[in-house]
């Protein structure tokens, strides 16, 4: 339904497309007013990424899954008028129909007359039937055959050319030959009709026996929540497609799985949800689309997700008043995890406990209870923006929100999860013997703390500040976010998003979009000039092409406004209405164009950083026994807080707590030891038979015995055998969790004076 993820080209096609084309008649024309609108028409549907309208819903099945209409240029409501009929008409694309295929056309006739002879038929078929109502639809599978063969229709209300144009497609379709799936082309009235599947392709269409779309009670109240005269509709009947996926599992699976296929759609929810119809279409001098998700309450399984507190003011504080482009939703990360803890058990009986034993791994992991002590303090409500005073608008100026439930427990459990994460990326370049490592930093600024990492080119980063999770790509980032929340401004108070809230007119919503595309036009247009400017290949092949196919800049900030849209879920189901100046006009947002930009150049400075960053494998080595070292204390700290705040009694006591806690035998194995690696029947041993395996075979020296569990930070559990690594120091973990390596001096004084304060 959004035009964000359109391709820029597609786009600067259609915006040259037109009835009158003043501004080019020095030109030679090919084809009338009406070719020049139908192809403009024809651009609007295939730029567009909604569907919709009810043309032809009187002559598709009324058993059809999907169905697609498109009004046809003739019939295109509200076109007249509109911002987007305005840019056309400035255009000089239509010369790239007129002129560059037709004279393709030509050119290739002169190598391959017949290749011509169809490109010509299929050119002429394309311009009339982009002009004329159509609907195509899918209705699911005939059976009877030695394969499933797709039902499918495509209706086209020709009229008058419905004849000429069955005789061009039907000689194509016999210069084919014999096909694979046949495909039949009849008229039928003033339609003009493609079937596949269909013995009679009159039967296929709705009339005489066969009820229409259009009568379908989904279908009719779908209709109630969407644009009521669009351009184009999408309808799915999604409770039919589900049907036609059982019926093929009653067939093509055995018992086992037929049981197992209805535990997970029921615990999934999805049979909750029944059709879902899209559609887009003009609104005065605008374009708008409308969606409606049916899933009615109560919902269930995933269903569920959807239930969550509209976005509050609260949250839309926390966004610059100057913000160029804006998205805020409602997501409940934990009720998802809980949600698949759910889903986990309904399927099997042990799902639940598998679940758990892989939660308790992570929490092993990380020292903290990854949906109680991360997850959970996070609210609901998301934000993300770009903002010219946070950092200067575009992609690289990218901030994303959290209004928290807990920032403080948020906050601890954040940096755990960090500290893992890096550890782990660590070891694991370690692993390949790579010569780098990733480092977490911090600063503080002006009250506030950022963590971020030690990269090149970006440096992802997050805070939190008062109630609020910040995340961005630079710490600079974070510090205009940090400044803007006491700023007492903010989008609630920028003019052009309160005219768009009230167009729109839902008041309450779960999700919400604004772009201020008169602001951020400037950026986007000179890459549509590049694009749009690869019609000049064909020059290349000495075919002229037409001038200023793209409109001049002035053009489009004529017709240039803010662009947006909100979501919002009731008992009904999911609704969305967005409204743009023209379709595609979201491709002027600008900064999402960069995104592609992102990664190559990280990849290059990581290139060039390489040589000289190179630690040699001794370092690669410390760097795995430092993350061994931290698992097996977090198994220690685990057992103290289940065990009165006392550490585990001895090295056997500390093997079995990390055994039962699901740490990997492994993490007690230096790699610089070249100890023997797990015993083959290790999973069959009995459990004090793997502890002595670990007592016979560990690295590592646990001196932790009798210790509480509110120890100094200083005070060392455990450390490496003295001869690792060279005899150039040893790894130590300390009661706190971190581990450092030290010179042998340093490390054997610390280690004296632990044991001198037993």
């Amino acid at each position: 339904m959004s035009h964000r993820g359109m391709s820029a080209c597609t786009i600067a096609v259609g915006f040259a497309i037109s009835r009158d084309c003043p501004r080019i008649s020095h030109q030679t024309h090919f084809g009338g007013p009406k070719m020049k609108r139908a192809l403009g028409m024809l651009i609007v549907l295939l730029s567009a990424s909604i569907a919709g309208s009810q043309p032809l819903a009187d002559r598709v099945p009324d058993d059809a899954i999907l169905y697609l209409g498109f009004s046809g240029t003739d019939n295109a409501p509200g076109y007249e008028g509109t911002h987007w009929e305005a840019i056309v008409k400035q255009s000089n694309f239509p010369a790239v129909f007129r002129q560059v295929l037709p004279a393709a056309i030509k050119k290739q006739a002169a190598r391959d007359a017949i290749a011509a002879g169809q490109a010509q038929q299929v050119y002429d078929a394309l311009a009339v039937l982009a002009r004329k109502p159509s609907a195509v639809f899918f209705a699911g599978f005939r059976l009877d055959g030695e394969r499933p063969m797709p039902r499918v229709g495509f209706v086209c209300r020709a009229g008058a050319d419905a004849e000429p144009l069955q005789q061009k497609i039907q000689a194509l379709l016999d210069q084919a030959g014999e096909k694979e799936i046949p495909l039949k082309v009849t008229v039928i009235g003033e339609d003009l009709v493609f079937t596949v599947g269909y013995e009679n392709p009159e039967a296929a269409l709705a009339g005489g026996e066969r009820g229409a779309l259009q009568a379908v009670a989904s279908f009719a109240a779908a209709r109630k929540h969407v644009l009521q005269n669009p351009v184009v509709c999408l309808w799915v009947d999604i409770e039919k497609g589900l049907a036609l996926v059982d019926s093929v599992v009653q067939v093509e699976a055995d018992p086992q799985q037929q049981e197992m296929y209805a535990k997970v759609m029921d615990a999934l929810g999805i049979r909750g949800l029944q059709n879902v119809m899209l559609t887009g279409g003009f609104d005065g001098k605008d374009w708008m689309e409308q969606g409606f998700l049916a899933a009615p309450a109560p919902r269930t399984g995933l269903l569920s997700l959807m239930d969550n507190p509209p976005i509050q003011d609260e949250t839309l504080k926390a966004i610059p008043a100057g913000a160029d482009l804006f998205t805020a939703g409602s997501f409940d990360v934990a009720k998802l995890l809980s949600t698949a803890r759910d889903i986990a058990g309904q399927v099997h009986p042990q799902g639940q406990q598998s679940f758990d034993q892989g939660m308790g791994v992570v929490k092993m992991a990380i020292g903290k209870d990854l949906l109680t002590d991360i997850l959970e303090p996070l609210g609901s409500q998301w934000a993300m923006y770009m903002a010219p005073e946070v950092a200067g608008g575009g992609i690289f100026g990218l901030v994303a929100l959290n209004k928290t439930d807990d920032a403080a427990k948020m906050r601890s459990g954040l940096m755990n999860l960090s500290i893992f994460a890096t550890n782990s990326a660590n070891s694991g370049l370690a692993a390949k013997d790579a010569p780098v490592v990733i480092a977490g930093r911090q600063v503080k600024y002006d009250g506030a703390t950022i963590n971020y990492l030690g990269l090149p080119l970006v440096a992802p980063s997050w805070s939190v500040q008062g109630d609020y999770l910040l995340l961005g790509l630079y710490p600079q980032t974070l510090i205009g976010a940090s400044r803007q929340l006491n700023s007492g401004k903010s989008i609630l108070d920028n003019a052009e998003y309160q005219k768009l809230r009230e167009r729109l007119g839902q008041k309450e919503v779960h999700g919400v979009n604004f772009m201020n595309l008169p602001q951020t036009a400037a950026s986007s247009y000179g890459v549509l000039m590049a694009l749009t400017q690869l019609v000049g290949a064909a020059d290349l092949f000495g075919i002229q092409t037409p001038h200023l196919v793209l409109p001049p800049m002035h053009v489009f900030m004529e017709h240039m406004g803010p662009a947006g849209g909100v979501s919002w879920v009731d008992d009904a189901g999911a609704h969305m209405k967005r409204v743009s100046p023209f379709p595609g006009a979201e491709i002027f947002s600008g900064g999402a164009s960069l995104l592609p930009l992102l990664m190559a150049p990280q990849a290059v400075g990581a290139a060039v950083a390489l040589p000289a960053m190179s630690r040699g494998r001794e370092s690669a080595q410390r760097v795995k026994c430092a993350q061994n070292l931290r698992q097996i204390l977090q198994a220690a700290i685990m057992y103290a807080n289940e065990h009165q705040n006392e550490f585990p009694a001895d090295m056997a006591a500390l093997a079995g707590a990390a055994l039962a806690y699901n740490v990997d035998a492994s993490v007690f194995i230096c790699p610089d030891s070249h100890h023997v690696p797990l015993p083959p029947n290790w999973h069959g041993m009995p459990r004090d038979e793997q502890v002595q395996w670990i007592l016979d075979n560990t690295s590592y020296e646990y001196i932790g015995g009798g210790k509480a569990g509110d120890a100094a930070a200083e005070t060392v559990l455990l450390h490496e055998h003295p001869w690792l690594h060279g005899g150039q120091g040893m790894n130590l973990g300390y009661a706190d969790g971190h581990v450092e390596f030290h010179a042998m001096d340093t490390a054997m004084r610390q280690i004296e004076e632990t044991r001198q304060r037993r």
